[in-house]
């Protein structure tokens, strides 16, 4: 699966600090799933996510 949220958050400028602070989720973890290091972020991590980038959840990821 591909994760386009490194894409999203730099369009929006948000550092992974930014991000962080926004979703609630680990600056290490958005880092880890960016760079699709073989992690299966749970449905709950992706809503928060997509809330804090502005976008529905089908947004963040692509199907293989």
């Amino acid at each position: 699966m591909k994760f386009y949220i490194r894409e999203l958050r730099e369009r929006r400028g948000l550092s992974y600090e930014q991000l962080a602070e926004k979703s609630g989720v680990a600056s290490s973890y958005i880092q880890r799933i960016e760079s699709n290091d073989d992690v299966n972020p749970s449905a709950r991590v992706l809503c928060k996510l997509a809330k804090a980038l502005d976008v529905a959840v089908e947004m963040l990821f692509e199907c293989d």
